[in-house]
Protein backbone atom coordinates (compact mmCIF):
# COMPACT_ATOMS: atom_id res chain seq x y z
CA UNK A 1 0.00 0.00 0.00
CA UNK A 2 2.89 2.78 0.52
CA UNK A 3 4.08 2.02 -3.36
CA UNK A 4 0.61 3.31 -3.88
CA UNK A 5 0.46 6.31 -1.28
CA UNK A 6 3.73 6.98 -2.99
CA UNK A 7 1.82 7.79 -6.40
CA UNK A 8 -1.22 9.34 -5.05
CA UNK A 9 1.58 12.15 -4.36
CA UNK A 10 3.37 12.08 -7.34
CA UNK A 11 2.40 14.49 -9.84
CA UNK A 12 3.98 13.18 -12.92
CA UNK A 13 3.20 9.79 -12.36
CA UNK A 14 -0.55 9.42 -10.86
CA UNK A 15 -2.05 11.11 -13.87
CA UNK A 16 -1.60 8.02 -15.25
CA UNK A 17 -3.44 5.79 -12.73
CA UNK A 18 -7.32 5.55 -12.54
CA UNK A 19 -9.22 7.78 -10.20
CA UNK A 20 -9.29 4.56 -7.86
CA UNK A 21 -6.44 2.99 -7.42
CA UNK A 22 -7.75 -0.17 -4.93
CA UNK A 23 -8.24 -2.51 -8.22
CA UNK A 24 -4.21 -1.46 -8.79
CA UNK A 25 -3.31 -2.15 -5.48
CA UNK A 26 -4.87 -5.69 -5.06
CA UNK A 27 -3.28 -6.29 -8.60
CA UNK A 28 0.04 -5.74 -7.66
CA UNK A 29 0.07 -7.09 -3.78
CA UNK A 30 -0.63 -10.46 -6.26
CA UNK A 31 1.91 -9.49 -9.00
CA UNK A 32 4.77 -9.31 -6.76
CA UNK A 33 3.83 -12.18 -4.95
CA UNK A 34 4.01 -14.20 -7.75
CA UNK A 35 7.16 -12.41 -9.42
CA UNK A 36 9.02 -12.78 -6.52
CA UNK A 37 8.57 -16.74 -5.93
CA UNK A 38 4.82 -17.31 -4.38
CA UNK A 39 1.79 -18.48 -5.18
CA UNK A 40 0.82 -18.37 -8.94
CA UNK A 41 -2.60 -16.16 -8.03
CA UNK A 42 -2.11 -13.26 -10.33
CA UNK A 43 -1.74 -15.63 -13.32
CA UNK A 44 -4.92 -17.58 -11.81
CA UNK A 45 -6.88 -14.47 -10.82
CA UNK A 46 -6.16 -12.23 -13.66
CA UNK A 47 -4.38 -14.15 -16.59
CA UNK A 48 -1.12 -14.10 -18.04
CA UNK A 49 1.20 -11.65 -17.15
CA UNK A 50 1.41 -9.26 -20.27
CA UNK A 51 2.76 -6.36 -18.83
CA UNK A 52 3.53 -4.09 -21.80
CA UNK A 53 0.27 -5.24 -23.71
CA UNK A 54 -1.39 -3.79 -19.83
CA UNK A 55 0.64 -0.57 -20.35
CA UNK A 56 0.61 -0.10 -23.48
CA UNK A 57 -2.39 2.73 -23.10
CA UNK A 58 -0.30 4.96 -20.92
CA UNK A 59 2.35 6.84 -21.72
CA UNK A 60 5.21 5.68 -19.65
CA UNK A 61 8.82 7.53 -20.15
CA UNK A 62 12.15 6.81 -18.95
CA UNK A 63 12.07 9.33 -16.29
CA UNK A 64 8.48 8.08 -15.63
CA UNK A 65 9.86 4.43 -15.25
CA UNK A 66 12.72 5.94 -12.99
CA UNK A 67 10.16 7.39 -10.33
CA UNK A 68 8.32 4.12 -10.37
CA UNK A 69 11.31 2.05 -9.20
CA UNK A 70 12.43 4.69 -7.09
CA UNK A 71 8.72 5.07 -5.30
CA UNK A 72 9.17 0.89 -4.86
CA UNK A 73 12.41 0.98 -3.63
CA UNK A 74 11.17 3.91 -0.94
CA UNK A 75 8.45 1.91 -0.37
CA UNK A 76 9.93 -1.60 0.40
CA UNK A 77 12.49 0.39 2.91
CA UNK A 78 9.55 2.45 4.76
CA UNK A 79 7.56 -0.98 4.97
CA UNK A 80 11.27 -2.23 7.22
CA UNK A 81 13.14 -4.01 4.16
CA UNK A 82 17.08 -2.96 4.81
CA UNK A 83 18.71 -1.36 1.87
CA UNK A 84 20.16 -4.34 0.74
CA UNK A 85 17.35 -5.86 0.04
CA UNK A 86 15.39 -3.30 -1.16
CA UNK A 87 17.92 -2.55 -3.69
CA UNK A 88 18.09 -5.92 -4.84
CA UNK A 89 14.45 -5.68 -5.66
CA UNK A 90 14.58 -2.36 -7.39
CA UNK A 91 17.75 -3.73 -9.56
CA UNK A 92 15.26 -6.94 -10.44
CA UNK A 93 12.15 -4.27 -11.52
CA UNK A 94 14.14 -1.74 -13.12
CA UNK A 95 14.59 -3.64 -16.24
CA UNK A 96 11.01 -4.45 -16.12
CA UNK A 97 9.84 -1.06 -15.73
CA UNK A 98 11.96 0.01 -18.89
CA UNK A 99 10.53 -2.68 -20.19
CA UNK A 100 7.02 -0.86 -20.23
CA UNK A 101 8.53 2.79 -21.85
CA UNK A 102 6.52 3.06 -25.17
CA UNK A 103 7.52 7.30 -24.94
CA UNK A 104 9.62 9.71 -25.07
CA UNK A 105 10.04 12.09 -21.91
CA UNK A 106 9.36 15.21 -23.89
CA UNK A 107 7.06 14.92 -26.94
CA UNK A 108 7.57 17.76 -30.08
CA UNK A 109 5.15 20.14 -28.83
CA UNK A 110 6.97 20.32 -25.66
CA UNK A 111 9.70 21.22 -27.35
CA UNK A 112 8.49 23.93 -29.42
CA UNK A 113 8.80 27.63 -28.58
Amino acid sequence: DRFYDLIDEDPELRPIFPESMEQGRARQKLFLEEWLGGEPRYTTDIGPWQLRRRHAPFRVTETGATRWVGHMELALLDCGASKELAAEIASFLRPVAFRMVNSLDSSPSDTQE
